[in-house]
């Protein structure tokens, strides 16, 4: 119990999310766009001023046909000169600012890559 109760006020810091009128003084060039490979993922994420982010996947995403190119909303993300993060479907997503490094997880999947800034357009590699 007392491990609960120590815990507790981290994760409800962990949850919070950047307040709008932060994100709107922060001074960063919004809407924030990235393209995002994780793993078999290639994911386009936009981030905007008013706290809201949407994100959708790459005509090659094989493993949730119904997804692709549907954008997806994200009500609130957190927004620091390091990093962004939020959370999505008991998921995960963070995204080092420093290194462009980004992480996805939800349930037993954990993904790994690299984003960048932009819509990145792609060719048949192979």
């Amino acid at each position: 119990m007392k491990n609960l109760l120590l815990i507790l006020p981290l994760l409800i810091v962990g949850c919070a999310t950047t307040p709008v009128e932060d994100l709107r003084a922060s001074g960063e060039d919004f809407p924030l766009q990235f393209t995002c490979e994780l793993g078999h993922l290639i994911k386009y994420i936009s981030f905007d001023v008013d706290g809201i982010a949407t994100f959708f996947y790459h005509e090659s995403n094989i493993a949730n046909k119904k997804n692709i190119g549907k954008k997806i909303k994200i009500n609130g993300y957190t927004l620091t000169e390091n990093q962004i993060k939020y959370e999505k479907w008991n998921g995960l997503f963070y995204l080092n600012r420093l290194n462009g490094k980004a992480e996805m997880s939800s349930g037993p999947i954990d993904l790994s890559g690299e984003c960048f800034k932009g819509f990145k357009e792609y060719e048949k590699q192979i």
